[in-house]
């Protein structure tokens, strides 16, 4: 879809991209990492999250990044069996409004930036290496489609702040 000078992917009923982690930099290896984010919702969840991103073996490594049904931003980040972190943002979102949402992984802590504002912090690692499928616009459950629009995805291998 475009939308002014700015061209992006519209998800809608469940429709997603997937593909495989092993070019995604972090993921494969466990390293700091930062991921960003550009994207509009247009509908509350349907189910008990929208997802934004997954790369994940639920509960056992990798993660996901989602919206609650409180309209919040949420990351879970699985370190082995039943073995689980939750990094929550604070802000609760509007639909219709376009955000960019930023997570960094220093190697000691987990952050999400909402906007470039701070919005939530977690003492956590990177998630330990994942080399399997991913997803954009879903996370892998009953009804934990977006429905919104996705302008920009992006991965770092390294943290925020941090020289590239």
């Amino acid at each position: 879809m475009q939308e002014g000078d700015r061209a992006g992917l519209r998800f809608r009923q469940g429709q997603q991209l997937s593909a495989n982690t092993k070019s995604v930099p972090g993921l494969g290896d466990g390293k700091p990492f930062t991921m960003s984010i550009t994207f509009t919702l247009e509908d509350k969840p349907t189910g008990a999250m929208s997802g934004l991103y997954q790369a994940m073996a639920y509960m056992q490594s990798g993660f996901r990044l989602v919206i609650g049904q409180n309209m919040k931003p949420n990351v879970e980040l699985y370190y082995g069996p039943n073995q689980a972190k939750y990094l929550a943002g604070k802000t609760t979102l509007e639909l219709g409004r376009t955000y960019e949402l930023t997570m960094t992984f220093d190697g000691q802590q987990g952050r999400l930036y909402l906007d470039g504002k701070l919005d939530g912090v977690i003492d956590a690692p990177p998630p330990p290496a994942y080399n399997g499928d991913l997803m954009v616009g879903n996370a892998g459950g009953a009804n934990y489609h977006l429905t919104g629009v996705i302008y920009n995805l992006k991965f770092y291998a390294l943290g925020v702040g941090q020289n590239k």
